[in-house]
């Protein structure tokens, strides 16, 4: 996490923990994918974070939390209230 933070790196996860820890030490970085997609083609999940790059670039560049799923994207900016896209 810390060299993620020093590179100016996104972190894409299917583990929660990452931003679980984000919001509850305060930080503000790195930025943080989280993927809840269930079981799936590659081509599918490969668009889906695709998408959702595209969708969320300013809010990652600025440090957030983004969960996606097949439904929906969410997106916590780590120092602002959280909202839904």
């Amino acid at each position: 996490m810390l060299r993620a933070e020093r590179d100016g790196a996104i972190i894409m996860t299917r583990d929660l923990d990452f931003g679980a820890y984000l919001v509850v030490a305060g930080r503000t970085r790195p930025s943080v994918v989280q993927v809840r997609a269930k079981r799936t083609s590659a081509g599918r999940y490969a668009r889906l974070v695709l998408q959702a790059l595209e969708q969320t670039s300013y809010e990652l560049e600025r440090g957030a939390l983004v969960t996606v799923d097949f439904e929906r994207i969410r997106v916590r900016l780590l120092s602002y209230p959280s909202y839904e896209q």
